[in-house]
């Protein structure tokens, strides 16, 4: 081989390496800058699992590829199924799952017959993934945006079966094949970007091309000018969105009584300055019922009751998510769980819609006289 072939494949393969490293470093910073700066959590993306599957082709590079525009020659099918979780708006996780046939074939001159020796296998292979939405980090997630541009990066372990056909003549007379056949696995780093779009709330369709490295050269079974073979993915999937997301409810604000001014005591005058005042005759008044003053009312939300169960506070608090304290009422068998204090109706209500949100469909207002338990408001 001439030596400044060499040389070009030398800086061909130092070229890739230093691409590989800088978009494995893009990928990096651009997670953590979104991860610290840039994460607004939003009810319809974040905190959700994704489960989805994809199909396309695949395209193998190594020691027996030809180079030649007969795309059957590198080209083959592969499947695909990914878990993922979306940590934020911008940052998420997933597990690949990847079962792809190999294909190769490279020409050879020999005894003046021009022969083609071709390559066959099959890999299956899984990695951990690390995903970034470039879109929510150029722009603040909406929820009606539909189109994400994504990429990935991630380590993975890959196993494969191949046979290379290498003709071997004997005398040049007599022509046999001399089948190349084992069992190798490496480790692999896909690096990878994808658009996604959104067809309905929990249904997306992604493009995706995906460029595998592997640790290895004897994806081919053969071992010559490359260090290490590859094989890229065009994966044309389906997802489904499982989970609510993150759920912020809406704060109550607590609103005090107004308050009274105290009645100001004046001072009785000195007696030194205290003119005699002369006695009248006093007349009785008759005698007026006393005013009845109206009695101080309070209302509280009612989630739940139960008479044959016995639950603490505690769990009832954790098991629908409320964010304030919750108090039981007791009488007889019957606990009732209830939250909140309010001094007027409409601060129930704005109480009642928080737990409607929680998932409390039934709550309902408990209104209090004096402290005691008087009557109920439904909606």
């Amino acid at each position: 081989m001439p030596y400044f072939y060499r040389d070009e494949r030398f800086f061909m393969k130092l070229a890739g390496r230093v691409i590989l490293i800088l978009s494995l470093c893009c990928l990096i910073f651009s997670g953590a800058l979104a991860q610290g700066f840039l994460n607004k959590p939003d009810p319809g993306y974040a905190n959700r699992w994704n489960l989805g599957i994809s199909l396309g082709p695949d395209f193998y590079y190594g020691d027996l590829t030809s180079g030649s525009a007969r795309g059957n020659r590198n080209l083959s099918m592969a499947g695909s199924l990914l878990i993922g979780w979306q940590i934020s708006n911008v940052f998420g996780t997933r597990l690949h799952f990847t079962g792809a046939w190999l294909n190769g074939a490279v020409d050879s001159l020999i005894n003046g017959e021009l022969v083609e020796n071709p390559l066959t296998g099959m890999l299956l292979g899984g990695s951990l993934d690390a995903v970034i939405n470039f879109s929510n980090i150029f722009s603040p997630y909406r929820s009606s945006r539909w189109f994400f541009l994504y990429g990935t990066v991630g380590l993975g372990y890959a196993g494969w079966y191949t046979e290379f056909s290498n003709q071997a003549y004997d005398a040049g007379t007599i022509n046999t094949n001399n089948p190349l056949n084992n069992f190798h696995a490496a480790l692999m780093v896909p690096v990878g970007i994808g658009v996604q779009l959104r067809l309905a709330d929990r249904m997306n369709a992604s493009v995706e091309y995906t460029f595998h490295l592997m640790m290895s050269d004897l994806l081919d079974q053969t071992v010559a000018n490359s260090n290490n073979d590859r094989f890229d993915y065009l994966a044309i999937g389906f997802s489904l969105n499982l989970g609510k997301g993150k759920q912020k409810p809406p704060p109550v604000y607590y609103q005090p009584p107004p308050s009274r001014p105290t009645p100001r005591i004046m001072d009785p005058m000195p007696p030194a300055t205290r003119e005699p005042v002369p006695e009248t005759p006093r007349v009785q008044e008759p005698v007026k019922p006393p005013a009845v003053t109206p009695q101080p009312l309070s209302y509280s939300v009612q989630i739940c009751a139960f008479a044959e169960h016995t639950y603490t506070t505690d769990w009832i608090k954790k098991r629908y998510k409320i964010p304030m304290e919750v108090r039981i009422e007791r009488s007889g068998k019957m606990e009732r769980f209830l939250v909140g204090s309010c001094p007027d109706l409409a601060c129930a209500k704005q109480l009642r819609s928080q737990m409607v949100k929680l998932g409390i469909r039934d709550a309902f207002i408990v209104v209090y006289q004096r402290g005691v338990r008087h009557h109920i408001v439904k909606e």
